[in-house]
């Protein structure tokens, strides 16, 4: 962790300006209440106190209120289908409190979780070290640039999740500032961004500890430790970026017998960040190694080993970069991040903390032991089984289903998953690649949003279109290995 320029404003998309926007009163509201649902959540998980959770959902529900008021319509829409399944628990249930109360804490679990990874993005959208690495990335032929985009992106995903592709994003429309050619809007120079970003993203969720759908589903089965899940899911990550390199070889392959490759004028060969890439090890090193060892030392979850190590990683970490001038670190980034990062997210993270409180509502009022039943009965091997579920997500979040709704009905269905003859293990990494390609695949997703709003095209033109070779190579090689997998 260096000392960066505490001057480089975060807020501004990287863009170093000193300038400080006002914050609307219920912006600063809003971050301050999130920091502290998302301490309640820490001392919970760590200390077991049960009595936070009540505050806790009165602070959840002001954000939800903000929310309706202030979000997108997409977080507006999940919000009511969440308050619809709420009445439908009252109605259908006949002790519908248990079942929304375990919906409420699902929620909080998440939005704290969220926050907590949100936290580090005002440290790393500020570091030099970053900005290093991502102008080294940018700054490169465009035949070599594609593969070190995808790299790029999934490395720097796993400190700074969905800020990842903030960083990547600025940094090219700074570099796009100074071009002296004219890029067509569908040649590979054009393209190569975006879907460096769409398809470098989603690998570092199979197995990243400060990714979501780890974490999230290691909680459902305990005895399976999370080192088990990041070591395969690792292995599964690396398969999905060969695919992308096989993908971004033929693109470039087509488009240079085309004679569609120019070189920008403006590029200069800029040498490889030896220092910043190893600080950049040695941070992750340092982040990872602090979340295992205070999940062992305090016999914590390593979920809310995240929640209480993310945050203040991210508070020493600003300290450094304010070399410790305590006004200098209120004012500039403790302020950005209450007063206009995390408010900024809560759209977002509204999607998937709606999801989150659906899930154990609609597992009691779909007949979800019946399907389960069901396909016992009939002996479904477990390859198909496998199969079923994998694809049934991804169909899902074509529709703009939640991944988080679809992995716990596909957990509910498959309960003990070795009555389907399947390992816990194995039904985990089936959901955790069928998640990540659905962030991948499908125009709906957090990842295929944020990509296409930075670099201005449509989602579905992304995803279907620019995407579409590695969308149909990803099809065809999931279906091939649940054919080997069902014929072995």
């Amino acid at each position: 962790m260096q000392a960066s320029d505490p001057t480089l404003n975060s807020a501004q998309a990287t863009s170093g300006s000193n300038s400080e926007p006002i914050a609307p009163k219920s912006n600063v509201v809003l971050g301050a209440l999130l920091i502290t649902l998302m301490t309640f959540q820490g001392l919970s998980g760590w200390f077991g106190l049960e009595w936070v959770q009540l505050p806790s959902v009165g602070i959840l529900l002001a954000v939800v209120i903000y929310t309706l008021i202030n979000g997108n319509k997409t977080a507006r829409v999940f919000i009511l289908i969440a308050a619809f399944c709420g009445i439908l628990a009252v109605f259908l249930l006949d002790s519908p409190t248990p079942t929304i109360w375990d919906g409420a804490k699902r929620a909080l679990f998440f939005q704290a979780f969220l926050t907590a990874l949100f936290s580090l993005q005002e440290a790393a959208l500020r570091s030099k070290m970053l900005h290093n690495i991502g102008h080294f990335l940018i700054n490169q032929p465009v035949r070599r640039r594609s593969f070190l985009l995808v790299i790029g992106t999934n490395v720097m995903a796993l400190m700074m999740n969905i800020g990842a592709l903030v960083m990547i994003g600025s940094i090219a429309k700074a570099s796009e500032a100074t071009e002296q050619i004219k890029v067509k809007s569908d040649s590979l120079e054009r393209k190569q961004l975006p879907l460096a970003a769409l398809r470098g993203f989603p690998p570092s969720s199979v197995w990243s500890p400060l990714a979501l759908p780890p974490v999230f589903l290691a909680t459902f089965y305990p005895d399976v430790q999370l080192s088990t899940v990041m070591l395969y899911g690792a292995g599964i990550s690396l398969v999905l970026l060969l695919l992308s390199f096989l993908v971004i070889s033929i693109e470039v392959w087509m488009a240079t017998s085309k004679q569609e490759v120019s070189e920008p004028i403006h590029v200069a060969r800029t040498g490889f960040p030896t220092e910043s890439v190893a600080m950049l090890a040695g941070t992750l090193v340092l982040i990872f190694g602090s979340i295992v060892f205070f999940s062992n030392l305090l016999g914590i979850s390593v979920a809310i080993a995240v929640i209480l190590i993310i945050p203040t990683t991210s508070i020493i970490w600003l300290l450094l970069m304010c070399r410790f001038n305590m006004k200098m670190f209120v004012q500039d980034p403790v302020r950005n991040m209450v007063c206009f990062r995390l408010p900024q997210q809560v759209s977002e993270t509204s999607v998937i903390v709606s999801a989150a409180f659906m899930g154990p509502i609609l597992l009691e009022i779909l007949p979800v032991e019946m399907l389960a039943d069901y396909i016992v009965a009939n002996s479904l091997a477990p390859a198909l089984f496998a199969a079923i579920v994998f694809f049934s997500m991804i169909g899902l979040a074509m529709i703009g289903v939640n991944s988080v709704l679809s992995t716990t009905i596909a957990l509910a269905v498959a309960g003990n998953p070795l009555a389907f003859g399947l390992e816990p293990i194995a039904l985990i990494l089936v959901i955790l690649t069928a998640w990540a390609l659905a962030s991948q695949l499908t125009p709906f997703s957090t990842t295929a949003i944020v990509v296409s709003k930075m670099f201005d095209v449509a989602p579905a033109k992304l995803v279907f279109q620019w995407n579409g070779l590695l969308w149909v190579l990803t099809m065809l090689v999931s279906a091939g290995v649940f054919i080997v997998w069902g014929v072995w």
